[in-house]
């Protein structure tokens, strides 16, 4: 359902993949965004340079139904993200 509802929006899901936070050179990056209630339990300290963010979105992955009513939550959940994503860019880009 998520390359679905990415190729829905025009986005490119072909070799995307999740990684692990532990993975990611963390020094690397200005802000730490953690998804969901799991990622703010297992996630690693950030450095102090990092402006980390916890957005509490529902994971349609647990979602029981018919095909609509999963799309519907992968879609939610898309709506909800992009909104976190405009917002977090627009605040990042103020000067």
């Amino acid at each position: 359902m998520t390359a679905r509802v990415l190729t829905e929006r025009g986005a490119v899901a072909s070799g995307f993949s999740g990684r692990n936070v532990l993975d990611v050179p963390l020094d690397e990056f200005d802000h730490l965004v953690l998804i969901g209630e799991a990622a703010s339990v297992c996630a690693p300290s950030a450095p102090p340079t990092i402006q980390e963010h916890f957005w509490d979105v529902d994971d349609p992955y647990d979602v029981v139904g018919s095909e609509n009513e999963v799309l519907s939550a992968y879609r939610n959940c898309a709506d909800q993200l992009t909104t976190l994503i405009q917002q977090l860019v627009a605040g990042a880009t103020k000067t």
